[in-house]
């Protein structure tokens, strides 16, 4: 998590952890099929990789649940920092 970015821009953290506390690796790897030691490590690396950015498009937004998939996506840029730098997200 990019703290400073979190604690100037992103209201509501607290209320956010809560509605992910569920989702820990192990969670998601039993609703997703993908090992939890794998999302773990794409987390770091993600994490590691500055400006690193979440673009969800095509199949992510081609479905019931598209919304979701992009404000996730969006969560995730957030928390990585990832807004109004060189190289990561501008609106």
């Amino acid at each position: 998590i990019d703290k400073e970015f979190v604690a100037r821009r992103a209201a509501g953290i607290e209320r956010f952890r809560q509605a992910i506390a569920s989702f820990a690796p192990e969670a998601a790897a039993s609703l997703t099929g993908i090992e939890a030691r794998r999302i773990e490590r794409i987390a770091h690396e993600f994490a590691a990789n500055r400006p690193a950015i979440a673009v969800a498009g095509g199949a992510a937004c081609g479905h019931a649940h598209s919304l979701p998939a992009a404000a996730a996506a969006g969560a995730l840029n957030a928390l990585a920092g990832s807004y109004g730098i060189p190289g990561g997200v501008w609106f």
